[in-house]
């Protein structure tokens, strides 16, 4: 078997097929994404917790963006929370236009 650069098999074709699937990685997915998807991470979840991700994620979502939009959602609703207790405690003072 030959080391070469082809496909044919060898080291060389490892290396060739490994560099085949980052480059069709780097079309399928966006910018930055692809880094995220060769990563390989596993979070063990309970069943009622897979149940309810695979019901709240929409066809063709990606387990990523389910995340980031339940993390943008958590992070709007501490942000609201934070306000609401800024102006429930809060001393103001008023502005003169």
């Amino acid at each position: 078997m030959s080391g070469g650069g082809g496909g044919g098999g060898g080291v060389g074709g490892v290396a060739h097929a490994c560099n085949r699937i980052a480059s069709v990685q780097r079309h399928k997915y966006p910018p930055g994404q692809h880094e995220m998807m060769t990563a390989g991470k596993r979070i063990p979840v309970s069943e009622e917790v897979r149940t309810s991700r695979s019901e709240m994620k929409k066809p063709g979502q990606t387990v990523d963006e389910l995340l980031s939009v339940i993390i943008g959602h958590e992070k709007e609703r501490h942000f609201l929370a934070e306000m609401a207790t800024i102006e429930a405690e809060g001393d103001f003072v008023e502005f003169a236009p």
